[in-house]
């Protein structure tokens, strides 16, 4: 979530997702939690991680081979 005072303004909350794009919700779509400082140290942490991480994942694709189904 980025602090946007424009977004705010007009009830707004800005948020970033795992690409780097960023969208504007509703605020009242969220809930302000305040986490203990161990807790944002780790999720700190964590989030270095994931920027560093690339999905080795490809996306599915079709082959053209029927899948029988079965109890039918």
């Amino acid at each position: 979530m980025l602090h946007d005072k424009g977004a705010a303004a007009t009830g707004y909350t800005r948020v970033i997702d795992e690409s780097g794009e960023d969208y504007l919700y509703p605020a009242d779509y969220f809930v302000s939690v305040e986490l203990p400082q161990k807790a944002k140290r780790a999720w700190t942490a964590n989030r270095g991680l994931a920027k560093r991480r690339r999905s080795s994942n490809k996306p599915l694709q079709r082959t053209g081979t029927r899948v029988a189904r079965s109890g039918r």
